[in-house]
């Protein structure tokens, strides 16, 4: 799962090599990657089954599922960093 503005993986596996890809900042912090690292790329292109991307939108959704659940309340982010957490969420409730 990575941000529709950080599709670098997902590009990656279909062009057969290491893509750099453009886009906006993404909100998903450490999911923002522009450049694939070529030891993730190799063990992901070996045993990923699939690869999703998500938008902002996407991603904002599962914050509010997020907190819901009460995760928000646990996770205390420090001034001016970002949190890739809702990633996951958001990947299993795409559509």
């Amino acid at each position: 799962m990575e941000p529709q503005a950080a599709p670098a993986l997902i590009a990656s596996i279909r062009a057969g090599h290491a893509v750099t890809t453009q886009g906006p900042v993404s909100a998903m912090g450490r999911l923002d990657c522009k450049a694939p690292s070529l030891i993730a790329l190799k063990g992901l292109s070996r045993d990923a089954d699939i690869f999703v991307t998500i938008s902002e939108e996407q991603a904002a959704r599962a914050v509010g599922i997020l907190a819901q659940e009460g995760f928000a309340r646990h996770h205390r982010a420090l001034p001016g960093s970002r949190r890739s957490s809702p990633g996951s969420i958001a990947g299993t409730t795409r559509g």
